[in-house]
């Protein structure tokens, strides 16, 4: 199999965990949606949840082709804390997006070209940790 079409399975599979999420908000099956992530995490990107630091530090020295597993992994720890948020779990809802956050700046630093919908991540997390951001 080529990297093309790894690549795209990938992508394909993403998508699909990523509406499953969606889904799951709209029924508000919350706890469902927070297992869909957390396995996602675990099993595609091998992420400690009580320490993904270590994960962003092993994408810091060897990052992925265009950042896109960088790019998947931010996306899935702010959808992430968008869940914790509806679960009223505050502090860890923080946490989290505090870590996307630093995934989507260190993707924007490092790939040298301006994304709207990372910028617009960015924005989004920051809202989320000042506890300003509306559901």
């Amino acid at each position: 199999m080529s990297s093309e079409d790894y690549l795209m399975r990938q992508f394909r599979q993403l998508a699909q965990v990523l509406a499953r999420i969606l889904g799951l908000h709209e029924k508000k099956e919350y706890n469902q949606a927070l297992e869909t992530i957390d396995q996602t995490l675990v099993t595609w990107y091998n992420v400690d949840l009580e320490n993904p630091e270590k994960t962003l530090m092993q994408y810091k020295s060897q990052p992925s082709n265009n950042f896109e597993e960088e790019k998947a992994l931010a996306e899935l720890f702010y959808q992430r804390s968008k869940t914790l948020q509806n679960l009223k779990q505050e502090e860890k809802a923080k946490s989290t997006a505090a870590f996307a956050l630093r995934v989507f700046k260190q993707i924007d630093e490092q790939s040298g070209h301006f994304s709207i919908e990372i910028q617009q991540r960015i924005a989004e997390l920051d809202q989320i940790i000042k506890g300003e951001y509306i559901h």
